[in-house]
């Protein structure tokens, strides 16, 4: 008997390396629309962020070094019904950040910058 990764797994990672390259170039857009609008959602919760960075989550750092990051999450969520992720419950290192998910649907990330433009 062996140990390894999930057949169901190595076959859809054997499927996604036969993709196309367009199939890649298209979820690439995705993901960058989206990246772009969380940048407009990080902007005005007042974070800043680095636009150079990569992967499926924008870190972001809260510009008031005073404010606690699990406060802040608890402000947002009260005062607009939006949750982000503090980046305290990834460690210590993560006091003053929070994550955004790449993973969102576009219109859900458009909803959190209306509720945050209109109240």
């Amino acid at each position: 008997m062996d140990s390894g990764m999930f057949y169901g797994i190595q076959q859809g990672a054997i499927a996604a390396l036969q993709a196309p390259d367009s199939w890649f170039e298209e979820l690439n857009k995705v993901y960058e629309k989206r990246r772009q609008l969380i940048y407009e959602l990080a902007t005005l919760l007042g974070s800043e962020f680095d636009t150079n960075s990569s992967g499926l989550f924008v870190w972001a750092k809260l510009k008031d070094s005073t404010l606690d990051a699990e406060a802040f999450i608890d402000k947002i969520l009260y005062e607009y019904e939006l949750f982000i992720t503090p980046g305290t419950i990834f460690g210590s290192q993560g006091e003053g950040y929070i994550r955004f998910s790449l993973c969102v649907e576009e219109s859900q990330i458009r909803k959190a910058i209306e509720r945050i433009t209109t109240r």
